[in-house]
């Protein structure tokens, strides 16, 4: 029997030799797979990243150009509102005035005076005095 438990020793120990060289082998072809797959993940997670950092930029953008528009609505309203409160304030300081210089007012100032159309006249004349010397001198630069 000795024979026959060296015959079953030793096939037994062949039989682990091969059994670790498989358990080896399978090991070293799932590290490998792993790391196949470890190499798409990363690749797949740089490609959300991307997409992601994409949107937020398209989303800032879309944000901040609707904070721009209402913005500028908001400035549009104050200034509707300043005109509104301009023309109350001109209906006031022109139904202070009599009937007779009504039809002689040209403009009410902002600070509330009245400018009359004669005053008007005067400061017309002075800006195109002003103003004429300074159109010659751009005619006559154009041509040279």
């Amino acid at each position: 029997m000795k024979g026959i438990e060296k015959i079953t020793a030793k096939i037994i120990e062949e039989a682990n030799e091969a059994a670790a060289a498989k358990i080896k082998d399978a090991e070293s072809e799932a590290a490998a797979i792993a790391e196949s797959y470890a190499a798409i993940a990363e690749a797949e997670t740089d490609k959300i990243l991307d997409a992601g950092k994409t949107e937020a930029s398209r989303l800032t953008e879309r944000l901040a150009a609707a904070a721009q528009t209402e913005s500028k609505k908001a400035v549009l309203a104050e200034k509707q509102t300043l005109i509104r409160e301009a023309f109350s304030i001109a209906e006031a300081e022109l139904s202070k005035l009599p009937d007779s210089d009504k039809l002689n007012v040209t403009r009410v100032m902002p600070d509330g005076s009245v400018q009359h159309k004669r005053d008007t006249e005067a400061v017309l004349a002075q800006r195109q005095a002003e103003l004429t010397p300074r159109v010659a001198e751009i005619l006559f630069a154009e041509e040279t």
